[in-house]
């Protein structure tokens, strides 16, 4: 149940949108994808700041593409934000048995060779719109505690939480580096997935594409304090949950 606070009538409307995505997991899957690309095609036409700011960092990143070769890259962006939010509705309230139906992995061995050196692991992956499912997948494989960045929305944050807790060993919010570094030191294997600017005391300018980005080095800085060993890796996806 939660917290009364939660249920005044300001959050009714965040409740309201969460009900549909419980139920889209039960459905087939393409049409499943489909609802997640219309609902990133519309985001294209609405959230005019956001693709502004995609069309800046394509234009950044690909200056040798030509303006037709990025807006196709820009589309495909979209596409994929709203598939990502099919997917977390997986990750959120699918069983196990529907995923694992669909489910390939591999490079689990890199994993298991870093385990076997008896410390704890800093799993360090891109952040990538199938992230959410990538861990709730991972989990069915190797236990694994990740860290988030809590959501301004306290329903979404509640609800984000509640999940991942349940379908991972533990969720740790970004600040909190002291239970990092004690999960660290009794060799559990936690999971950073960076993809926030950071313009904190401890940041560095790193090259992106040839262009210095801000860049946090919370996990180099933990590895280093808790004896830690790193270990980077890659989730995707390649729809095939969508596949017949």
């Amino acid at each position: 149940m939660p917290p009364l606070a939660l249920l005044a009538p300001r959050y009714w409307p965040t409740w309201l949108m969460m009900v549909p995505f419980t139920v889209l997991p039960y459905m087939p899957w393409r049409l499943q994808y489909a609802c997640g690309r219309r609902i990133g095609r519309l985001a294209r036409r609405l959230a005019r700041r956001r693709r502004a700011i995609t069309e800046a960092n394509l234009a950044q990143c690909f200056p040798e593409l030509s303006a037709a070769e990025r807006e196709r890259l820009l589309h495909e962006h979209f596409d994929a934000l709203g598939i990502g939010l099919i997917e977390t509705a997986l990750c959120w309230w699918a069983p196990d048995w529907r995923l694992r139906s669909r489910m390939e992995t591999e490079g689990f061995e890199h994993l298991q060779q870093a385990k076997e050196t008896g410390r704890g692991i800093i799993l360090l992956t891109g952040h990538f719109t199938p992230l959410e499912l990538g861990g709730r997948l991972l989990n069915m494989h190797h236990p694994i505690i990740a860290v988030y960045r809590p959501h301004e929305n306290p329903v979404i944050d509640y609800l984000m939480r509640k999940r991942r807790n349940a379908n991972i060993e533990r969720a740790i919010g970004n600040r909190d580096l002291r239970s990092m570094l004690i999960s660290l030191r009794r060799k559990a294997t936690v999971w950073f997935a960076p993809d926030q600017a950071y313009f904190g005391p401890r940041g560095v300018q790193a090259p992106f594409f040839g262009i210095p980005a801000p860049t946090n080095t919370a996990s180099s800085a933990s590895s280093v304090n808790a004896s830690s060993r790193q270990n980077s890796r890659m989730c995707g996806s390649t729809n095939a949950l969508a596949r017949p």
